[in-house]
């Protein structure tokens, strides 16, 4: 399907042989618990990496109150496990007379608010699926390669436009379920606050 990717979260060219397959790793200590990762990451002298949620319209209020709650978690973790701070952009629903046009409104609207350089990726029913592990992993490789913006795009409920999907670095799926959009909102900030707690060694993750 045209736009779908389902290669690397990075989405950037291979790395050199040897390097991992991220490039150029930090020499991070081997860490035994929240209070040396929590002094390591305070201490690098590499900008961490932004982490941005951008979406398609707004929230109903039971909603929007799971996501102040996670991304108020994210923001207590995200220093202690090497990400800079967290933050949530939000256009207008696209209001043309069928799903195609919505579509190619919202599109136009988001990709004005995402950074050049920034990676993206993009929640879409045909994306690729990964656990909570191999989520964290990923977070944590971008970070290491020193990606200066990792930007999540949710889209409205007719989904994306091609333009978009196009510029996505990864189309990334929740759920082989269809999840309402303020919903999958919602699961997004969970696993991103999932995600920090497996790098910073909270015992938060149980699986």
């Amino acid at each position: 399907m045209v736009g779908r990717k389902a290669g690397s979260l990075t989405g950037v060219k291979p790395a050199p042989p040897g390097s991992g397959c991220f490039g150029q790793r930090f020499a991070v200590p081997a860490l035994k618990g929240r209070s040396r990762a929590r002094h390591f990451f305070k201490n690098r002298a590499v900008p961490c990496m932004e982490i941005v949620f951008l979406a398609v319209g707004r929230l109903k209020k039971p909603e929007q109150q799971l996501c102040d709650r996670y991304l108020k978690r994210i923001s207590g973790m995200a220093r202690s496990s090497g990400f800079g701070r967290c933050s949530t952009l939000v256009v207008n629903e696209g209001r043309g007379s069928s799903s195609q046009k919505r579509r190619e409104m919202e599109a136009d609207l988001l990709m004005k608010k995402i950074p050049a350089k920034a990676v993206l990726v993009a929640l879409d029913e045909c994306g690729k699926g990964v656990n909570s592990s191999d989520f964290s992993a990923r977070l944590a490789e971008l970070r290491d390669r020193g990606a200066a913006r990792l930007v999540f795009a949710i889209g409205g409920p007719d989904g994306h436009g091609e333009r978009l999907l196009q510029r996505a670095d990864l189309c990334l799926s929740l759920s082989p379920l269809t999840l309402p959009h303020g919903l999958a909102r919602v699961v997004l900030c969970e696993q991103v606050y999932r995600a920090l707690t497996l790098l910073g060694n909270h015992p938060y993750h149980r699986a």
